[in-house]
């Protein structure tokens, strides 16, 4: 590429190139330009990111080592999150600690907490919980927590989110929506924790309040169009839940008029027809969005996936979720499609040891435990399905799979 040696020039043909998944050339490209400018910390973050939608995460870790041998004090922070998360997309979790709790430390020797750096200082805490908590290490866990208790003030409720989403992870759910509750009475105006409160009514089964609590958080002006989309967004998903898809369609449609340019509307417009039985129109919906996000890694994932429920073209399901897995490693639903379509190919040690790691990042997915129990029942490990199925029935809240589920554990009887 012929081009003026100018960093926004370069870096948005870079970022041009990943989104149009051609993550290989965005590579070389980026590497050009690292040669004339390397410490310039965008185009390392650049690189590395082009590195991991190649699958070249090896080759990502040495350019975010490099970088951060280079670039100066004061701007670390984000590389080192990169890092952080490559190494956890490896399993390397111990060495992602290592990595977020220097990027903890570089925030801190910058100054405290303010409303302009919560949001980072917020995302640096909520990796190291996360990696901690799924790595096992409740010690490390309450120092990082006690830590950040010292630095967030009254008017950041990150450590009430944090505390609430352990608790929905550990299926406490009442006590989770009693602690919203109670964050909502001190954080009126915070909407993140209206749409938990709203999650979790969902998650108990409470899909009208769910919806009502959703339907009251809009506004309804020209100018907070965006906003109402996002709630339109999380309306359709309950309304979805409940089995009530002529609702969720006409939500999700409400949304994709608000806000044309979101494509999670897509994802879920099409997961709504799927449901309908509209599986043409589905299967266009996401194609359609590839055609424009060719990365977009959930409409790969769901694309797969409902390829392989329909008993159609498994090889290409299987390329698709790859695909997906690739972007996001660690992403549970996308191991799970990754499983199924293992199984549905007749591999099924190959879909039991996919799913059994799906479940360190997926631990109450009904679906997941499902499939689980779908493959060891194949297997003949008749105990360990019925296990995997009455944990199944236990998370699930939609009404036609936990029906689906106790045919399943009645037939093994």
């Amino acid at each position: 590429m012929k081009t003026a040696n100018s960093p926004a020039l370069w870096l948005g043909y870079g970022s041009a190139l990943i989104r149009a998944g051609r993550a290989g050339e965005a590579v070389e490209r980026l590497q050009e330009y690292i040669k004339l400018d390397p410490a310039n910390a965008s185009a390392i973050g650049l690189l590395a990111l082009a590195q991991r939608r190649a699958d070249q995460r090896s080759a990502a870790i040495e350019t975010l080592k490099a970088g951060l041998a280079r670039v100066e004090p004061g701007i670390r922070t984000n590389l080192l999150l990169e890092l952080g998360q490559i190494y956890e997309e490896l399993g390397r979790n111990d060495d992602a600690i290592l990595q977020y709790e220097q990027a903890f430390d570089s925030f801190t020797a910058k100054g405290g907490v303010t409303p302009v750096n919560a949001p980072l200082f917020n995302e640096i805490v909520t990796r190291l919980v996360q990696v901690c908590r799924r790595s096992g290490q409740q010690t490390k866990l309450q120092a990082v927590l006690t830590r950040a208790r010292r630095l967030v003030d009254e008017h950041n409720p990150l450590l009430d989110h944090l505390t609430i989403d352990m608790l929905r992870e550990d299926g406490k759910r009442r006590e989770a929506l009693d602690l919203a509750l109670a964050a909502i009475r001190r954080y009126p105006d915070d909407r993140s924790l209206k749409f938990t409160e709203a999650l979790i009514l969902t998650d108990l089964r409470r899909f009208n309040d769910a919806a009502e609590r959703l339907r009251a958080l809009l506004k309804g002006n020209p100018e907070d169009a965006t906003d109402d989309a996002t709630v339109y967004l999380l309306l359709g998903g309950v309304q979805l839940q409940a089995g009530q898809l002529v609702e969720a369609e006409a939500s999700i449609r409400k949304a994709m008029t608000l806000n044309p340019d979101d494509p999670e509307a897509l994802v879920q417009l099409s997961s709504v027809q799927d449901r309908a039985g509209k599986h043409t129109e589905a299967e266009k919906t996401l194609r359609d969005l590839l055609r424009r996000h060719s990365d977009y890694a959930t409409a790969l994932n769901n694309l797969g996936y409902q390829l392989l429920e329909r008993g159609e073209r498994f090889d290409e399901a299987l390329k698709l979720i790859e695909q997906a897995v690739a972007i996001e490693p660690i992403n549970g639903s996308f191991l799970d499609s990754l499983g199924w379509a293992n199984f549905k190919l007749g591999r099924l040690e190959k879909a039991r040891e996919n799913l059994e790691r799906a479940m360190m990042y997926s631990r109450r997915n009904a679906t997941l435990h499902e499939h689980l129990g779908d493959v060891l029942k194949e297997l003949g490990k008749l105990a360990e399905a019925r296990r995997q199925w009455e944990r199944a029935l236990e998370y699930s809240i939609e009404a036609d799979e936990m029906a689906r589920l106790k045919v399943k554990l009645k037939d093994l009887r």
